[in-house]
C-alpha cells in the first residue's frame, strides 16, 4: 500500500483498470463488497462492539414485541392454527425471532 488511506483492495482495483481498462459501477461495486479477501461481506463480524449497521431488533425489544402482537392477531384471524411457521430471513444473528419468540412465550395467553 503506498499513500495513507490507501487500501489493500484499492490496490486491487487499481491493478484491474490498469489491466483491464475501466470498470462499470457493477464490478466495481461487486468487488467492494464481494473481493475474497477485502470485500465487505468477506470480513468476520465482531460478535461484540461496534458494528457498521445495527437494526432494530438489536437497538431494543420494542420492534419484535410489536411484530410479536401482529403476529398473534394473524393467528387469531387464521382460526389460531396448530402450525403457524414464521421464518426469520434477515442476516443478521437471530435477533428479531429470538425477541419474537420470548414475546409470546411469555406475554401472551396462548
Amino acid at each position: 500500500m503506498g499513500s495513507p488511506g490507501r487500501t489493500a483492495l484499492t490496490d486491487v482495483l487499481v491493478g484491474r483498470i490498469a489491466r483491464e481498462g475501466p470498470l462499470t459501477f457493477a464490478a466495481f461495486m461487486e468487488a467492494c463488497l464481494y473481493h475474497p479477501e477485502h470485500g465487505y461481506y468477506s470480513r468476520r463480524v465482531p460478535e461484540r462492539g461496534p458494528r457498521d449497521y445495527v437494526s432494530s431488533p438489536e437497538v431494543g425489544p420494542l420492534f419484535a414485541q410489536l411484530l410479536a402482537w401482529q403476529l398473534g392477531e394473524m393467528w387469531e384471524a387464521l382460526g389460531r392454527p396448530a402450525r403457524f411457521d414464521l421464518v426469520e430471513c434477515g442476516a443478521g444473528r437471530g435477533a428479531l425471532a429470538g425477541e419474537i419468540l420470548e414475546t409470546v412465550q411469555t406475554k401472551t395467553p396462548d
